[in-house]
């Protein structure tokens, strides 16, 4: 009953669903395993019947993120380039210069940044804009040398790291 009213993509699992109206449409987000987002629009004009659920695609369409990188506060002719890299590929392929089917357009730009978490998208009735959460990829014992030096800082001695013998109680 449910499969009457409700559109399902079954092409791979998703998380992190939201919907959003932009001037008048329906647009629907979510994020794959893969840390790639997909959209869909929902078209009332082209469906065949007059239930929602025929009104949305057949396949979600993969967001698009720019290939570049700008630092803040600089202008924006300074961008940097994201390295290119081949379709299939997992590291940059310097110094070719790839047809545009064979780059992988996530690793090729910045949505390769996006981390495994919950995003918003907003809709001002002009423009459609997603944020998204950055990958972290943390250094080994970062957080108890920023606990260290915050310590040493206030004027603390820092505390030492207790090691836990396999066996013993926490």
């Amino acid at each position: 009953m449910l499969d009457t009213f409700v559109k399902t993509y079954g092409d791979r699992r998703y998380r992190f669903p939201t919907m959003i109206r932009h001037a008048g449409v329906v647009l629907a987000f979510a994020m794959d395993d893969d840390r790639r987002i997909r959209y869909s629009v929902l078209d009332l004009q082209s469906a065949q019947t007059p239930l929602d659920v025929d009104a949305w695609p057949a396949n979600p369409g993969r967001l698009q993120f720019p290939a570049e990188l700008a630092q803040v506060g600089f202008g924006a002719a300074d961008q940097t380039l994201l390295p290119q890299v081949r379709m299939g590929g997992a590291a940059p392929a310097p110094g070719e210069q790839l047809d545009p089917a064979e780059v992988d357009p996530f690793l090729s730009s910045t949505a390769r940044l996006t981390a495994a978490a919950p995003f918003q998208v907003v809709s001002d009735g002009r423009f459609v804009v997603v944020f998204r959460q950055a990958i972290t990829v943390p250094a080994p014992r970062s957080d108890a040398r920023l606990r260290a030096r915050s310590r040493r800082r206030e004027g603390r001695a820092p505390v030492p790291r207790q090691r836990r013998r396999a066996g013993s109680p926490r």
